[in-house]
């Protein structure tokens, strides 16, 4: 009786092969999972920036409808001039958002001694203190 196995007409993947097949197939898969976890924190930060951005160009729209004069630094809370709003006081800032706005400075165009223009920053920050949008826009009088 011959005990020896006729290894010729075997079929199929040996151990070696099963293991580098699973190695590079578990690499590419990490490279999707990072790229997928990139993608998420990219969306996020873009769901920030536009929420900023929808809130810095809503406190413009409201400057450009209420009158010229009203529009000053007399409410001005930081020390570098800004006056600050929250969600608490504005319901269009996001919570978590603070709204901050200055008159940068006032232009007298025609040196009749009347100021005709305001420029205008008006920045969002996150809870953080960073800065997610950040517009100088000018008012004129009248």
């Amino acid at each position: 009786m011959n005990n020896m196995i006729d290894t010729t007409n075997q079929k199929g993947f040996t151990l070696l092969e099963v293991m580098i097949a699973s190695a590079v197939l578990a690499i590419g898969i990490l490279g999707i999972v990072s790229m997928q976890i990139s993608s998420i924190k990219g969306n996020a930060n873009a769901v920030k920036y536009t929420e900023a951005s929808l809130a810095t160009q809503s406190q413009i729209e409201s400057f450009l409808m209420i009158a010229y004069a009203t529009i000053d630094n007399t409410g001005a809370i930081t020390a570098d001039g800004y006056t600050v709003e929250t969600s608490a006081t504005m319901p269009v800032i996001p919570v978590g958002y603070s709204l901050e706005w200055r008159v940068v400075q006032n232009i007298d165009l025609n040196g009749d001694g009347v100021d005709d223009l305001k420029e205008i920053n008006v920045r969002v920050k996150d809870v953080n203190g960073k800065n997610r949008s950040d517009i100088t826009f000018t008012k004129s009088r009248g």
